[in-house]
């Protein structure tokens, strides 16, 4: 599952600090010198910002707010222009984690970030900060999922959901997780959920991969439980994978074959003759489908079929196999051994 994830780019600190010193302007009146301090203590700020010293900055402009606040109204500007930094300076440090690649750091940061943010009335940065943190630990959560941590990556995908509960990818990558510990259910559960939520919000991509996931999870139980004889849950698994994906030409055809070990030709030939239909490959993806084809017609009965279904079948690895059911059993009319 890829998350990538831009974090507002436009606020670079040159843009954010560009313009901010202000001219020191003479007052004759008996307030002109708290005034003066006024300036002096967010040209500072503006100074450490710019120099890469984020909290020194953020402490200076809380300093200019004070400041402001004993001065009046006469420094109403300057108060407004130190509440607007604040926000975005604290934007840039949870950024700066990110970017360095200490996402529950980052995590934090953004979160307080946010805080700033609603406490100086930037609706943007407040909700941009919180839209991000999900990411955060979902990314967190991936990482743990490669080292096949399971524990530390649920907890980071349900992290995720108590930021949005309607995170189609975290249910995704919790579904992975039971895949990889082998548990079916659990997984065909989130795999689900990622489907539900992701076609309510239009995410076709993880609609995409949840199914995909669900599919060839049971794919790849059903063709385990037929290779260990156990065909009647075989088939259960691959008819339930067939409700993820009918249009599977390998479902299919692994139907064709646990059918053909129950003697049930008719199902058989319906899936392998669906299965061509749909194979885009060539003639050695095809030859084991004309195979299974084939056996079935000829325990049917039908000679005829299961020659043409043979004939095609005869290449590759089922060749031999093939020309030994044309030839032996057979009889098929016309068949010269190439």
């Amino acid at each position: 599952m890829n998350t990538n994830f831009r974090i507002m780019k436009r606020y670079t600190k040159h843009s954010l600090l560009a313009g901010l010193f202000v001219a020191l302007t003479a007052f004759s009146n008996v307030a002109a010198q708290t005034y003066e301090d006024v300036i002096v203590a967010f040209n500072e700020a503006s100074e450490l910002a710019q120099q890469g010293n984020l909290s020194e900055a953020i402490a200076n402009y809380e300093r200019v707010i004070t400041l402001s606040e004993q001065v009046g109204s006469e420094a109403d500007e300057i108060k407004t222009r130190a509440q607007n930094q604040i926000p975005q300076l604290y934007f840039i440090k949870a950024r700066d984690l990110f970017n360095a690649g200490s996402l529950l750091e980052a995590a934090d940061a953004f979160e307080t970030a946010a805080e700033e943010a609603n406490r100086f009335g930037n609706q943007q940065i407040a909700q941009r900060s919180m839209q991000t943190i999900p990411l955060i630990y979902l990314r967190q959560g991936n990482q743990y999922l490669r080292n096949e941590d399971h524990d530390n990556a649920l907890a980071m995908y349900d992290k995720a959901l108590t930021y949005n509960q309607n995170y189609a990818s975290a249910y995704y990558q919790k579904g992975l997780v039971y895949r990889q510990k082998e548990e079916l259910d659990e997984a065909l559960s989130y795999f689900d959920l990622a489907i539900q939520i992701g076609s309510q919000s239009g995410e076709t991509d993880i609609v995409g991969r949840s199914t995909n996931a669900a599919r060839n999870f049971l794919l790849v139980r059903g063709v385990d439980a037929m290779e260990n004889n156990r065909t009647r849950p075989a088939t259960q698994l691959l008819r339930q994978a067939l409700e993820y994906d009918d249009q599977s030409p390998e479902v299919h055809y692994r139907l064709a074959e646990v059918y053909n070990k129950q003697a049930m030709w008719s199902n058989a030939i319906e899936h392998a003759n669906r299965s061509l239909q749909l194979e885009q490959g060539g003639r050695t993806d095809r030859a084991k489908i004309y195979f299974e084809l084939g056996y079935a017609y000829k325990n049917q009965g039908n000679e005829s079929a299961a020659c043409d279904a043979f004939s095609n079948a005869a290449f590759g690895s089922f060749r031999a196999a093939a020309e030994h059911s044309m030839e032996h059993e057979l009889k098929c009319p016309g068949f010269n051994r190439r």
